[in-house]
């Protein structure tokens, strides 16, 4: 069976020349993760600094880890709950867990965290895997259209 794809921003090379509008695996949530489809990302500051080699990350990556979205599925039964859910996402994929700051619950600030974006893919696709932990669930806010 042939994997599935979708388009993506993509970190491959060098510079700003390395990055290109590439084809990758659709994810595929496992025990504790999610996959979520991305409503909105935005480009931050950090995205310009791995565009021009000026923070470290590694290649090739789907960039982007500013994200909003909407749980599509997760690889727990467990976390089912979560499924349908608007959600903001921590920038992260992986911590140390063992770390003084991880004890403390302060995992976004471990020395040894993996974010999203740069050392794990990010929010500039359809849609991207994250672990469970780091969602963030949005309050249900109907949508007026007189707004503006």
């Amino acid at each position: 069976m042939t994997a599935q794809t979708m388009s993506a921003v993509v970190k491959r090379g060098d510079g700003v020349e390395g990055i290109e509008i590439a084809q990758v695996e659709v994810p595929t949530a496992a025990p504790g993760q999610a996959v979520v489809d991305v409503v909105a990302a935005g480009i931050c500051g950090t995205d310009v600094h791995i565009a021009h080699d000026e923070y470290a990350h590694e290649r090739p990556v789907v960039m982007g880890h500013e994200v909003l979205g909407v749980v599509a599925s997760v690889g727990s039964p467990d976390d089912a709950h979560w499924v349908g859910a608007t959600v903001a996402l921590e920038t992260y994929f992986a911590a140390c867990e063992v770390c003084e700051l991880c004890r403390a619950g302060r995992r976004n600030l471990c020395a040894n965290r993996r974010s999203i974006g740069s050392f794990r893919n990010g929010g500039f696709a359809s849609q991207l895997l994250v672990p469970v932990i780091n969602l963030h669930r949005l309050p249900e806010t109907p949508v007026s259209s007189t707004a503006c």
